[in-house]
């Protein structure tokens, strides 16, 4: 196939967003509306060069938008809205301050601070980073 056709460029667009459906992270949707605006340049008889160099362009810009986009999201305070928070667990296995807790019925990845809190103790969630919950002691207050 011919990369200064249309369809060549277009194909590589939905190759790339296909992948984007698998991956989820939005960089690949960038990528393919940057390729699909270079088969589109081209298709609309364009020359070679300033389609690719306004492909390109679309493609710096998308990604300057986008990484602005989850720049502003997570400055936005999700943890606060964060329903896991403060919720206790059991810990089940701690390998220096990594591990797995039992929460909810199942077991989660898990990073403990401080690093050495033992299996079979009761811990408290205080983050999150992705799907990886931050742990720490359950508080020890007067007993009754």
């Amino acid at each position: 196939m011919n990369p200064l056709t249309p369809s060549f460029w277009l194909l590589i667009a939905l190759v790339a967003l296909i992948a984007e459906f698998f991956s989820g992270t939005l960089y690949l949707l960038v990528v393919s509306l940057a390729l699909a605006v270079v088969g589109a340049l081209l298709a609309l008889g364009a020359a070679p060069i300033p389609a690719l160099v306004t492909g390109s362009a679309a493609g710096v810009v998308g990604l300057a938008l986008l990484r602005r986009f989850k720049r502003r999201r997570s400055a936005r305070g999700t943890a606060i809205d964060d329903p896991d928070l403060g919720q206790p667990v059991d810990v089940v296995a701690n390998r220096g301050g990594l591990g797995t807790v039992r929460y909810r019925g199942a077991e989660w990845q898990a990073e403990f601070d401080p690093v050495d809190l033992a299996p079979g103790s009761r811990g408290v969630i205080a983050g999150r980073d992705g799907n990886r919950l931050k742990i720490v002691p359950y508080p020890q207050g007067p007993t009754p």
